[in-house]
């Protein structure tokens, strides 16, 4: 059961490390795409936390230096009177209620989850949260499998008077503290807030520049089909996910419209002459029109 619980930890965190660089090199991840990239990057520091609370509660080695490191990280901090560093000096003085507390966070933090997927998928149409039945029960035999022959590890029992020559280190969760130790707490923050930091800001740093709206074009065809001349320009645009395109008459310019609209590389609302009637793109690449009440 441990070695599942691991494995399983470590998968979630590779499944998403490549989600993330699917969606960075589609560059998904500018324009009205910039709620569902941050959240995700939000969700992202969070698995890291959670799983490094779960190091914690283990109590070996590899846990020592969890908690020192994160001592360290809170020391940095100018709200405690006394160092903490000082609690984690023998094995005596490590406050038991502690453990309570990482425990207490280790439970609860998942629950946030939720809320951050409800923000993630917010602006997302059709979104699937679940995969594919076979593809379930397909992972968890593997990690079933995964978890019979090869183990979890587990190293010594922490000893605070003790310091470890070598121990075994989770490359998905364990790997900040390679700078903790080397530069006590200053290299977690950096590691921490500065890597969450700059993936936040990617859509703003890499995100594409929407370019000026050609006027004309589809909406003079329109126009000559039936939109008065004191009416405004017939093709406006509104950031959004979904391709809506939206003609005043559908009887007059509807039908070379709603072609025209498959040639159009723009998401978002298209407005022509007042009236509207949406045109849907669905999965199948089809586009079909309805006209609202």
């Amino acid at each position: 059961m441990r070695a599942m619980h691991r494995y399983s930890s470590d998968l979630m965190m590779l499944l998403l490390i490549v989600h993330a660089g699917r969606m960075f090199v589609a560059q998904k991840f500018s324009g009205a795409r910039w709620l569902a990239w941050v959240s995700g990057i939000g969700m992202l520091g969070l698995v890291w936390f959670i799983g490094w609370t779960g190091y914690w509660l283990v109590w070996d080695q590899p846990a020592q230096q969890v908690a020192v490191s994160s001592i360290q990280l809170l020391d940095g901090l100018p709200i405690f009177g006394e160092p903490l560093g000082r609690l984690f000096v023998s094995d005596r003085t490590v406050p038991s209620l502690l453990f309570f507390v990482v425990f207490f966070l280790h439970m609860l933090l998942p629950l946030m989850i939720a809320i951050g997927l409800a923000v993630h998928l917010a602006r997302v149409s059709r979104a699937r949260l679940l995969p594919r039945r076979g593809l379930s029960f397909t992972l968890i035999a593997a990690l079933c499998l995964a978890a019979l022959l090869v183990p979890a590890p587990l190293d010594a029992p922490a000893q605070m008077a003790v310091k470890a020559e070598a121990f075994s280190v989770d490359a998905w969760y364990l790997s900040p503290l390679a700078l903790g130790l080397r530069f006590r707490h200053a290299g977690l923050w950096v590691a921490l807030a500065g890597g969450l930091l700059l993936g936040a800001l990617v859509p703003w740093l890499l995100g594409r520049r929407r370019k000026p709206v050609r006027r004309g074009g589809l909406g003079q065809k329109a126009a000559k089909k039936g939109c008065r001349k004191d009416e405004p320009d017939p093709i406006t645009f509104r950031g959004g996910l979904n391709l809506t395109l939206v003609i005043s008459d559908i009887y007059h310019a509807g039908n070379h419209a709603i072609n025209g609209a498959k040639n159009l590389l723009c998401d978002g609302t298209k407005r022509l002459c007042g009236r509207t009637v949406t045109v849907e793109q669905h999965r199948g690449g089809g586009i079909a029109a309805k006209q609202p009440n």
